[in-house]
């Protein structure tokens, strides 16, 4: 692996300043306000390693990432104390522009040694989300030819009087082992295949997430985590057939009505999410070849 910003000193030591004034707890993963998936193993980041693919019928390819992290919701974190410790974590750095495929499996191939995909969804009672995040698999074919990509389908997420309902999507992790961020500031932004599959239309939100969104490493705690860095393509932009799409670092903003506060930083991410935007009935789109860009 190559080697980059050492978090622990160079972003998390204005942190570390500010706990006496913010507090924050890297242990309370089910704060008031926060909701999360029944997949194993904890934050965003898969916990197996790629399971041998297997086949399945109805074009699934049946690649099989075994099972999942957990992924919080778009809620407030809530108080936490005062006595987090952020994890001192080294920033790995791409060892490819393209960062996943899915072509074999849903491993993070831009990375070494990469993480892999999750799926996530708020906990509804009518909700259901393919592919489920305790055995993630990819459907065939992908864009441009290629054998596979993932296919998220979803219904029944709708709002409720709270608004902490946020809908489903997918996601992948950068780096393992867990909660190992990646250094992506050698680029501009990145670039993904997508189409919708079926007709009724649905936009796609893009959300990435950094440290500084994360509860593990102390930074938002006491003012709400999970606002994550996004953007949102429309309907429009979403076709029937593959398009390829770009998001720009600069496109990427936090939501401004909650949540903690803090410029995207590409040297901290953690992962990069495709989701419904915001409480949908129904949804189905498919995402394919995510690749890093250098151009303004």
């Amino acid at each position: 692996m190559n080697f980059g910003l050492v978090l622990g000193v160079d972003v998390l030591a204005p942190a570390i300043l500010a706990m006496s004034l913010i507090g924050c707890s890297g242990s309370d993963a089910t704060s008031s306000g926060t909701k999360t998936t029944s997949g194993s193993g904890g934050g965003s980041t898969p916990t197996t390693t790629t399971g041998t693919p297997t086949s399945t019928s109805g074009g699934t390819t049946g690649n099989t990432m075994g099972s999942g992290g957990t992924e919080p919701s778009v809620g407030a974190a809530g108080s936490a104390s005062s006595n987090c410790t952020p994890p001192m974590v080294v920033a790995a750095t791409p060892t490819s522009d393209l960062l996943t495929n899915l072509d074999t499996d849903s491993a993070v191939s831009g990375f070494s040694p990469g993480g892999g995909w999750f799926s996530y969804q708020d906990d509804e009672p009518g909700g259901m989300l393919t592919p489920v995040n305790t055995a993630f698999v990819t459907e065939s074919p992908g864009a441009n030819g290629s054998a596979a990509a993932v296919h998220v389908v979803g219904s029944g997420f709708m709002p409720d009087t709270t608004g902490q309902n946020y809908g489903g999507g997918v996601g992948f992790s950068l780096a393992s082992p867990k909660g190992t961020p990646g250094d992506l500031s050698g680029a501009t932004g990145f670039t993904f295949f997508a189409k919708s599959g079926k007709s009724d239309l649905s936009d796609i939100k893009v959300a990435v997430s950094t440290t500084a969104t994360d509860p593990t490493f102390c930074l938002c705690n006491a003012l709400a985590c999970y606002n994550t860095h996004s953007t949102v393509f429309t309907k429009d932009k979403v076709g029937a057939t593959w398009s390829q799409l770009t998001v720009k670092w600069s496109d990427l903003k936090q939501a401004p009505d909650w949540g903690y506060k803090a410029p995207f930083d590409p040297k901290t991410v953690l992962t990069i999410n495709f989701v419904s935007n915001g409480a949908l009935p129904a949804f189905d789109f498919w995402i394919d070849e995510v690749s890093l860009i250098h151009n303004d």
